[in-house]
């Protein structure tokens, strides 16, 4: 009797539909991981030639424009010291004391501050004005002064503001008083950048006068400014006494 040899076949595993994703969840991760491991190091070639780039700066930042501070905190004694320009602040108990004036105006006896210039050329300039503090340094004494604006580089009178017959503002005893004077001569930056202020005084008491604050300020179409003396002087006739900001010197 003849036996029947069968033979059986192994069958195949099968996956799940889930196993599946799974699987492709996978493998797309690592693809990704190595896509990002080894991205910088990939480079691709095109017949394309880039646009050339045109940059071009605007005007504000045309040529070089240095100026010192004028707000310091000095700390090399271990602690904080002001030591700001006396002019530039109010209110900080830093200020300017001129030498004795005359009881009458007179032509060769007055102060004068030629500014900084740090404004980039060619802006147009709105509410120019000077601002100034002003005291008799003798207590009930009358100091009055009147003002001309000028070009620091010829000297030439730009605008006067009041005179020696009608002073621009008069001031008794040592509390300081605020003035400020609209100064509609300077419209471009060029001539805010150019600027010498020369202020004639007289004090009742033939003493000195006191000044806090001397600045001039505006704005551009693109900011506000304040400028502030680099070079003081205290001029008595053929005696001219200069005081420069420490930090404008080299």
């Amino acid at each position: 009797m003849a036996r029947a040899i069968g033979l059986r076949r192994r069958a195949r595993p099968t996956l799940s539909r889930s196993a599946w994703l799974v699987l492709f969840a996978g493998a797309l991760v690592v693809g990704l991981l190595i896509g990002a491991a080894i991205q910088w190091t990939l480079a691709s070639f095109t017949a394309q030639k880039p646009l050339p780039n045109e940059l071009g700066s605007a005007l504000i930042f045309r040529g070089e424009r240095v100026t010192p501070p004028f707000s310091v905190s000095d700390h090399s004694s271990g602690s904080a010291v002001d030591g700001s320009s006396p002019l530039a602040y109010a209110g900080d108990g830093r200020y300017l004391v001129s030498r004795a004036l005359p009881s009458a105006f007179a032509a060769d006896r007055y102060l004068e501050f030629d500014l900084n210039g740090p404004l980039p050329g060619g802006l147009a300039i709105t509410g120019g004005q000077l601002n100034l503090r002003f005291a008799s340094d003798t207590a009930g004494a009358t100091a009055c002064y009147w003002v001309e604006l000028r070009r620091a580089s010829s000297s030439a009178v730009l605008s006067t503001h009041g005179s020696s017959g009608s002073p621009q503002a008069c001031v008794t005893g040592t509390t300081f008083a605020t003035g400020t004077i609209s100064l509609g001569a300077i419209d471009v930056s060029g001539t805010a950048n150019d600027l010498r202020v020369r202020v004639y005084a007289r004090d009742s008491a033939a003493g000195a006068a006191r000044l806090d604050v001397l600045t001039v300020s505006g704005s551009t179409p693109h900011a506000s400014f304040t400028l502030y003396p680099l070079l003081s002087r205290d001029v008595n006739a053929a005696d001219v006494q200069l005081i420069p900001w420490s930090l404008s010197v080299p």
